[in-house]
């Protein structure tokens, strides 16, 4: 009866060591195990992608820009150019005006029995459409800025390696 209680207290011993067992851990693991967690580093690492995100507006500052507008729009009757109501012209080279009889109608000259004016009623030309499309494409690209924007891209390009350096100089430092 003591062997049976004895084994089976070794046994759950033994079980309860490999159930709270670890993994044996190294320096290397623990050097990495603290940069990871260690929130200096963290925002230090963040810096370093600023600076790089920094460097890629800078060089975008340096390429072409590219603007496309498109707009639309309706007018509710075509645009039209009126030529006035009525338009009289004279047949002969006569200025006075023309003349009309009782019932409106334009008077007649009495030996050929033509009209002595010709008469052309109101009309419009059309000046434009009904549906109204316009598309714009625009390139921008800077051509002298006095060196600014490389040397813009220069100072970014540099930032990024000192801040790598901040980076591992907190490391070494943890």
């Amino acid at each position: 009866m003591h062997k049976l209680i004895y084994c089976v207290a070794v046994f759950l011993v033994l079980i309860s060591g490999q159930a709270y067992s670890q993994e044996i851990m190294t320096v290397e693991k623990a050097l990495e195990v603290a940069v990871n967690n260690y929130p200096g580093i963290k925002a230090l690492k963040e810096e370093t992608t600023i600076k790089d995100l920094e460097k890629k507006e800078a060089m975008i500052r340096m390429l072409p820009r590219v603007k496309l507008t498109y707009g639309y729009y309706r007018l509710n009757e075509v645009p039209a150019l009126q030529i006035g109501q009525d338009l009289y012209l004279p047949v002969l080279n006569d200025p006075t005006p023309p003349r009309f009889d009782d019932k409106g109608n334009i008077a007649l000259d009495w030996d050929t029995r033509k009209p002595m004016f010709a008469y052309i009623p109101g009309q419009g030309i059309p000046v434009g459409t009904q549906d109204n499309h316009s598309l714009q494409f625009e390139v921008t690209q800077v051509l002298f800025a006095g060196g600014s924007l490389y040397q813009s891209y220069q100072m970014a390009k540099n930032n990024i390696k000192a801040s790598d350096f901040e980076t591992q100089k907190a490391i070494r430092e943890l």
